[in-house]
């Protein structure tokens, strides 16, 4: 399924030593030569060092830990990521009759409701509903989608069928129905073998507002914002491509691909693939990636561009994707990222790995790790490709888009762990809060901040009114002071 429906104490602060070098001991050395007063003149390195020890009292001011947040409940048996929608909090809990979904009160930690599906489901807000569905398939069971009302938890529709996306500026939940269970499960596939119907459901009341017929075979595309909604779909079968608007599942737009320009089938074939406002047809050779951009909805043709291949031993372009990273479009497999120009495809950069999250100039990167590692977290500057920060032995806590929180991996043991926000705009981070030992998922809605750890200890926090005065005093900039785990 797509990922909205599929997941040393750093807060310690040393003295800041600064090498000066060896200063003289003698007293002209210490206090200058006398002035024309007779009084001696302060010497120039001693006027340097009362400078510094004023700046370095500052810096260690401002890298006190951050005030810890106060604990409002906590609860046992959650078996998913907790999620923050408006002033409740969605866990998947392990109850005493089988897996439920509970919501629960931020401010009091009260239960307000419990659901409880046929089986273990992945728990989707989308505004005041929430969209539920399974996370396996079962012969024995159907495939159906639930919508219930997130403030009384009572079940307002059921479908057959998997969610892939919600759709940008529309109350609309797409659903895939195939005929069989296993390929309900597979979510969006670009190239599928079957045949499906893809549905516009209103999340609200579960009324069908469109649907479209895919083939079998054919070739796949959906444009998805970076708060990973979905707003067009692009269908290419027999040299015409066809995009649709998900918000009402009219056709808005086909391009008849020229003689010249269809696959003569010696090689791999093309594929289509969103990046934004616009699709990409991207054909793979030893020699390269071929590639046309069309804009959306009129799929009039903008660029034709040739780039020598990324790091991968693939010709074929199976785990290739593609991206709007704000200036450009981030193209590549999950080895290596190209950063293409948004309106001529000229080539600015390319960085190893592929963005996890982007902003309008950052993007937070993983690299591909090497046998028995662990990933490799990078911040890069989208305009340029240039590396801002490299983050060793960092977990990366919340799933869903938006500013990642961060926190390292290798906390000693009985230590309060920082938890951090990557400011993905200005490339930034500040301190959320002091966490009293590690977790694994955490999430984060105004005040409140929930986390659950290995164990499925679930604990939820208030915030303090205004954070950034406990955080450092402002957000620290990366390109002039560290984080504790960055590379030097």
């Amino acid at each position: 399924m797509h990922p909205e429906f599929a997941s040393e104490s750093v807060g310690s602060s040393g003295p800041i030593v600064i090498e000066l070098g060896v200063l003289g001991h003698d007293a002209d050395d210490e206090w200058g030569v006398p002035g024309p007063n007779g009084r001696p003149r302060p010497n120039p390195w001693l006027v340097v060092l009362l400078l510094l020890a004023c700046c370095t009292a500052g810096a260690t001011a401002a890298a006190q830990p951050a005030a810890a947040a106060r604990l409002v409940f906590s609860a046992a048996g959650v078996v998913d990521s907790p999620q923050v929608m408006g002033d409740n909090l969605l866990a998947t809990v392990e109850g005493p009759t089988g897996v439920q979904v509970t919501a629960y009160d931020l401010t009091t930690g009260r239960v307000r409701w419990e659901y409880q599906p046929p089986r273990r489901m992945l728990v989707q807000p989308a505004g005041d509903t929430v969209v539920i569905a399974p996370v396996s398939c079962s012969q024995r069971a159907p495939f159906d989608t639930y919508g219930v009302d997130v403030a009384s938890g009572r079940r307002m529709w059921e479908i057959r069928g998997a969610p892939l996306w919600l759709v940008e500026d529309a109350p609309i939940v797409i659903i895939k129905q195939t005929q069989r269970c296993s390929e309900a499960t597979i979510g969006f596939d670009a190239q599928p073998g079957t045949k499906a119907t893809w549905i516009g459901l209103d999340v609200a009341s579960g009324e069908k507002r469109w649907e479209i017929e895919v083939p079998p075979g054919v070739n796949l595309a959906v444009g998805v914002n970076t708060g990973g909604r979905a707003s067009w779909l692009a269908v290419a079968e027999r040299g015409t491509i066809t995009t649709y608007d998900l918000t009402t599942g009219r056709d808005v737009g086909r391009y008849e691909v020229p003689a010249a320009e269809q696959p003569d089938h010696s090689g791999p074939p093309p594929r289509i693939m969103g990046a934004g406002d616009q699709l990409l047809a991207v054909t793979s050779t030893r020699a390269g990636f071929t590639i046309t951009a069309h804009e959306i909805p009129g799929l009039r043709p903008r660029w034709t561009n040739a780039v020598t291949p990324p790091r991968t031993n693939r010709v074929d372009l199976d785990g290739v994707t593609a991206r709007e990273c704000g200036q450009v479009i981030c193209l590549g497999p999950a080895t290596e990222t190209i950063g293409l120009d948004r309106n001529t495809g000229a080539e600015r950069w390319r960085a190893p790995g592929r963005p996890l999250r982007v902003g309008t100039g950052h993007a937070l990167f993983m690299k591909a790790p090497p046998v028995a590692d662990v990933p490799m977290f990078v911040v890069h500057e989208l305009a340029t490709g240039a590396t801002v920060s490299e983050l060793r032995d960092t977990d990366l806590l919340n799933r869903n888009y938006g500013d990642p929180l961060l926190r390292r991996s290798d906390e000693r043991e009985g230590q309060d762990a920082r938890l951090w926000q990557l400011d993905l705009a200005a490339g930034t981070f500040k301190t959320v809060t002091v966490l009293p030992g590690p977790y694994a998922n955490c999430d984060a809605g105004g005040r409140y901040l929930a986390c659950r750890n290995s164990d499925g200890q679930l604990q939820v926090w208030r915030l303090p009114v205004d954070c950034s005065p406990s955080c450092g005093g402002r957000a620290a900039t990366v390109a002039s002071s560290r984080l504790p785990w960055q590379r030097p």
